[in-house]
């Protein structure tokens, strides 16, 4: 082996990370560059890891250690006192280290669009870690102590997350009767309320307090131990197939060959018809959107839609009606949840009635019977919306996020529905030789989406906190086809209104998809369909979708289970 090849690189190659020729007295690259040339006497031994990255380590370990040192271990197995006593401690730990991170950091939260967002590592280090916990599971013992503390003597933070649940979420699945709920607290062991479903309600209210968000995630971690202790195996478990066992679709049809004993009053009653109704609004949105099979069959239900949300709260008994009749549409009622029940049931025949138009396959279905639907969809759609009680209309309650998600589920239904009957206009060979219906159609279609969409648009710019009220991945959905209609609209006319609206839509998506992976990969979606376009993303969004690249790693299961069905152009 000759002298060259067993010399080593220059120090100015190895730096530099490229290829040394080692010709003395200076190598090729060294003499064009007039760089001094110095080969070095032997190789260089390992040291350690430079001082700025031990420096850097020390600083991100210390207040995540000293967090996780100051909050004490939440046991799933306590009842409520000694949880009481824990969160007051978790709470005082948790003042003592932000005052001492105020003081050795900087603020470390960032703001977007006038919102508070916390950051990732900011719950991580607060000592929401699953690693804190002691999960462990429960004995006969704790299970047998149950819940004694009551209402009159329950305070403090246990109360303050559960009033905040009721606040702010309660809405968003109505059949829990608060007032029913706190006074159970007090009640004999056998008439208690299972104690993970108080763990849940906590879970979530903490999840949208400001002052205790970093609990949710522990008390999530309580509530699922806490319900897996009891949860029912084999198919049993599935919510849906357990409602029809227990015969929530039947609660109002007299049957002597009923296995399940009646309700004991009628709050009792109203509580199972409201908790069969959200699992049918449940079922409709989510197989509305994913094309998955439906799991209940409207034609076998024969409860009796809820009634209004103040004679469920004072235990006043109302007469309500069957779904088929309500769907009529000739008085909705003023009950919010039937009222949510019908715009469900309607946005999801309106996909149903969509989702086989795509411009990869024609529509097989006669031209006929397809307008026909599409036009009784319509009306549908337009009686709900002018026959909306006075709680659900936006110009009254503009704040309310019952009547946020009502006017955004038809919206995003009237959406879908025109969308899919320009598609079949563009893709259907019927109805070709017919110039001058199919442009009136057209016409119309164009002017229904844009109105639906600069409604959604009217509503996110009225909403106080897009965070908290669209929530829900069907909502963003929602949002996401507003922005497509004002997308593919500046591409057909050039329109800056249009422009404009897509960047505020967009906008709108990064700030939800902080904490919303299905925001995080539909703000993801636009943006790429903006470029495509030519649409300018402002500036000062780029950097928050770029981070948003972590979809495809870190939420990627989720995109399968939520994939929705839309229609895209080649």
């Amino acid at each position: 082996m000759s002298q060259q090849q067993t010399r080593m690189s220059c120090l100015t190659c190895r730096s530099k990370k490229l290829r040394c020729d080692r010709v003395l007295p200076s190598c090729s690259r060294c003499t064009q560059s007039g760089e001094d040339c110095v080969f070095p006497g032997s190789r260089k031994s390992k040291t350690g890891r430079p001082r700025k990255i031990r420096e850097l380590e020390t600083k991100l370990g210390t207040p995540k250690t000293s967090h996780f040192n100051a909050v004490p271990d939440f046991n799933p197995s306590c009842n409520l006192v000694e949880l009481e006593h824990q969160l007051a401690a978790f709470q005082a730990n948790q003042q003592q280290a932000t005052k001492e991170d105020t003081v050795d950091q900087p603020n470390t939260r960032e703001t977007s669009n006038s919102l508070e967002i916390p950051r990732e590592d900011d719950q991580t280090s607060h000592g929401s870690h699953p690693a804190t916990l002691n999960l462990t599971l429960f004995d006969e013992d704790s299970l047998s102590v149950g819940l004694s503390l009551g209402h009159d003597s329950y305070h403090g933070s246990s109360l303050e997350l559960i009033e905040t649940y009721f606040d702010n979420m309660g809405w968003a699945a109505p059949m829990i009767h608060k007032a029913r709920f706190m006074e159970s607290l007090s009640q004999q062991a056998t008439r208690q309320t299972p104690k993970c479903l108080i763990y849940i309600i906590m879970a979530l209210g903490a999840s949208v307090s400001r002052n205790n968000q970093v609990m949710a995630r522990t008390l999530y971690q309580c509530a699922k131990v806490q319900a897996r202790s009891t949860e029912s195996k084999g198919e049993g478990q599935d919510s849906i197939t357990l409602s029809h066992l227990l015969q929530l679709h039947r609660l109002d049809k007299k049957s002597e060959d009923s296995a399940i004993a009646s309700a004991e009053d009628w709050i009792e009653l109203e509580e199972k018809r409201r908790t069969w109704w959200v699992l049918f609004i449940a079922d409709r949105l989510v197989c509305g959107t994913t094309g998955l099979p439906l799991c209940i069959d409207e034609r076998e239900t024969s409860t009796l839609l809820p009634t209004t949300e103040e004679a469920f709260a004072k235990g006043r008994r109302e007469l309500t009606e069957t779904l088929e009749s309500a769907l009529s549409l000739r008085s909705v009622g003023q009950s919010i949840l039937t009222i949510r029940v019908i715009a469900a049931l309607f946005f999801q025949h309106t996909l149903e009635h969509t989702s086989p138009i795509s411009p990869s396959s024609r529509l097989e279905a006669d031209q006929d019977e397809f307008w026909n639907q599409h036009r009784r969809l319509d009306n549908d759609l337009s009686l709900l919306l002018m026959n909306l009680p006075d709680a659900a209309r936006l110009s009254n309650f503009p704040s309310n996020p019952d009547a946020v998600t009502i006017n955004t589920y038809i919206h995003a239904a009237i959406i879908s529905l025109h969308r899919g009957g320009l598609w079949n206009i563009r893709y259907s060979a019927n109805s070709a030789g017919e110039d001058q219906w199919v442009s009136q159609q057209a016409r119309q279609s164009h002017e229904r989406l844009l109105h639906s969409a600069g409604e959604i648009a009217h509503i996110l710019r009225m909403v106080p906190d897009c965070r908290m009220t669209f929530i829900n991945p069907i909502l963003n959905f929602a949002v996401y086809l507003a922005c497509l209609v004002f997308i593919e609209d500046y591409l057909e006319r050039q329109k800056q209104q249009s422009e404009d609206t897509a960047q505020f839509l967009l906008s709108v998506l990064v700030t939800i998809s902080q904490d919303n992976a299905v925001a995080k990969s539909l703000a993801n979606q636009v943006a790429r369909d903006m470029y495509y376009v030519g649409i300018e993303v402002p500036p000062d969004l780029i950097p928050q979708i770029e981070s948003c690249s972590l979809f495809l790693t870190d939420v990627g299961i989720i995109t399968v289970n939520i994939a929705f069905r839309l229609l895209h152009s080649d």
